[in-house]
């Protein structure tokens, strides 16, 4: 059977287990590390039982349970996080919505945002971290598709985040009303600390009349530039079209 690699590793607090000493150790505990396929379903393995101890060896009973969904994945896989993972970015990106600054309105109205693409997924292409927007020939020049990039601290310590990517003057990023878009084409932007668990927001803005393709948005840890994310901003032309 294929599955992908864990997403999340839950360390059992109980110290026996941790450091495999079986002196003092309960007889019955357990331990469970928790699979995430990126297509739905989830495997959990158990050790629910220690059988014997020998030769300073803790043999467990392992217990393995499937939950209904695939299991396999295509694509590159995630990394392993676990409780000694100190550094660690985790980016998003979702289309937001369709503006157009000659009517002053959102289309729809109000916008209605697209799902996060890339939670919890740790890789530097972009594959299943990609948000699209497919080009129907509707809209006047001028007119902007608005993305948000979400930047996730997934480590265990603050950290800062670098933002590199390909901005332009049809594809410009922002943090609130800032312009950032040289900083980070010039790979240059860097966050302010983010703690654990914690998130800060960019919005990137791509001009309706800009080329079509895809562009990748970079996001390196300052504490530790080996780890590193990205998320894809796509932009095509709808099937039939024009």
């Amino acid at each position: 059977m294929t599955t992908t690699a864990p997403t999340r590793v839950f360390p059992n607090p109980d110290p026996c287990l941790r450091h495999l000493d079986p002196d003092g150790c309960p007889a019955w505990f357990r331990h469970s590390i928790r699979f995430l396929p990126s297509k739905g379903g989830s495997i959990t393995l158990r050790i629910t039982r220690a059988i014997s101890v020998f030769s300073s060896t803790l043999v467990l009973a392992a217990v393995l349970s499937v939950t209904a969904g695939p299991v396999s994945a295509a694509g590159e896989p995630g990394r392993v996080l676990t409780s000694a993972t100190n550094f660690q970015p985790d980016g998003w990106v979702r289309l937001y919505g369709y503006w157009s600054p000659s009517e002053n309105s959102w289309f729809p109205n109000p916008p209605t945002p697209k799902a996060w693409a890339g939670k919890n997924i740790y890789n530097t292409t972009g594959i299943n971290q990609t948000s699209t927007y497919r080009f129907d020939g509707a809209g006047l020049k001028g007119d902007l598709i608005a993305f948000q990039v979400a930047v996730q601290n997934d480590g265990s310590k603050r950290d800062r985040f670098r933002i590199s990517g390909p901005g332009s003057s049809s594809f410009r990023y922002y943090v609130g009303n800032s312009n950032i878009t040289v900083a980070v084409r010039n790979g240059a932007f860097t966050t302010p600390f983010v703690a654990p668990g914690a998130v800060r927001l960019i919005t990137v803005w791509l001009d309706a009349s800009a080329p079509f393709g895809s562009r990748l948005t970079s996001v390196t840890s300052v504490g530790d530039p080996t780890k590193k994310d990205a998320v894809k901003i796509a932009f095509k032309l709808a099937r039939g079209c024009c």
